[in-house]
């Protein structure tokens, strides 16, 4: 029966490889192989190569074929069982298993990754489907706590907007009453009436924000939508010390949509932005910037009306560029974000025949484009 070297490691002082990502993967304590588009070994992890007699030079450059007995199974989907031959001729009886795809340097195409577990195929299977299942089980109770927070964010408002009429009526009859009496006061009324009507407008847009509205879209000015939403965090901004700046083009063209998903898309956009500027400035400074853009694009004859959220912030790293938008991928340490947001923000827009995409440089800037096609087509 074969058994599974321990895989040696060097001794501390001793040089190490460049730690690119396929030198890291040659390290793995896993049966690896990575596998390039002409479906040539580029590289072995050292557990595989122990495992199975082979010396590195003996497997670079050759197919999985070669090394497999019998027919191949086909890429991606479940787990299959096959045998590996060693070195000696005996064969070793595997799961094969696909993982997911690396990149070995920053712009190159990204390479298969094949693993080799010594357990049953029903055994990996059944791994996969509970962590699938685990998954999913996640998002549903993300989903549920986002409704009840919902539920909850309603019944303040409700709550709150009743005293706030109140406050409103009564400032009115206080004004009548000053304008006939002590004109010179009359100001006063005019005043709480004012901020009454503030507090009230937040209300009522917390009050859209948590309905959902199904799926039900109406032709929407995006300028208004994002006042809406800025009337909730504009506070948060301040306090900050986040300087904010909006740009709309004048009177641009509506779009079809969602407006409580349109708001939910850009709370997410700047929640994204505050976490980065905060990080990169804890205080204050000059560059603490947001800022929000609207104005039409013309592109292969379609008019489309682009939203841009930029921040001056930490960037995203780009190694992570391309996962940003993966469901449950942060870069943002444990309990400070789920993951999900920008997966979420990418589905609204594509449901709406728009489309989502980051422009970032680490340490520098990231600019998010929402691009939504104007009029009829946006449905």
């Amino acid at each position: 029966m074969s058994t599974f070297p321990a895989p040696e490691y060097p001794h501390p002082g001793a040089p190490l490889r460049p730690t690119t990502a396929l030198a890291l993967l040659a390290r793995t304590p896993a049966l690896l192989l990575v596998i390039d588009d002409d479906g040539r070994i580029v590289e072995a992890s050292e557990l595989w190569l122990a495992t199975l007699d082979y010396q590195r030079l003996d497997v670079l450059g050759r197919t999985l074929a070669d090394f497999v007995v019998g027919s191949l199974p086909g890429p991606g989907g479940r787990p299959a069982a096959c045998e590996l031959r060693r070195r000696a001729g005996e064969t070793l009886a595997v799961t094969l298993c696909h993982a997911p795809p690396v990149t070995s340097a920053p712009g190159e195409k990204p390479l298969s990754t094949v693993v080799f577990s010594p357990f049953a195929v029903s055994a990996v299977a059944l791994a996969q489907e509970l962590g699938e299942r685990q998954q999913r089980q996640q998002q549903t109770f993300r989903a549920a706590h986002l409704a009840s927070i919902g539920e909850l964010a309603a019944g303040v408002a409700h709550e709150i907007n009743n005293p706030i009429n109140g406050i409103i009526n009564y400032a009115q009859l206080l004004d009548d009453h000053l304008r006939r009496h002590e004109p010179e006061q009359a100001d006063i009324a005019a005043r709480i009436m004012r901020e009454a009507g503030r507090i009230s407008r937040i209300v009522r847009n917390l009050l859209g924000f948590a309905r959902s509205g199904g799926d039900m879209r109406v032709p929407c000015a995006v300028p208004a939508e994002v006042e809406a939403v800025l009337s909730l965090c504009r506070a948060q901004l301040r306090s900050e010390r986040i300087t904010l700046k909006v740009r709309f083009d004048d009177d641009p063209p509506r779009v079809m949509a969602n407006p409580h998903q349109l708001q939910q898309v850009l709370l997410n956009l700047i929640h994204n932005a505050r976490y980065a500027l905060n990080e990169k400035f804890p205080g204050g400074s000059e560059e603490k910037r947001l800022e929000i853009d609207v104005h039409t694009l013309q592109e292969n004859d379609v008019e489309y009306l682009r939203l841009t959220v930029a921040d001056g912030g930490t960037g995203i790293p780009a190694a992570c560029c391309h996962r940003v938008m993966e469901p449950f991928f942060t870069t943002k340490p444990p309990g400070a974000g789920t993951g999900l947001g920008l997966s979420i923000s990418r589905e609204i827009v594509a449901g709406h025949g728009g489309r989502l995409h980051i422009d970032s440089v680490e340490g520098r800037y990231t600019r998010v484009h929402i691009d939504l096609p104007t009029g009829e087509k946006g449905l």
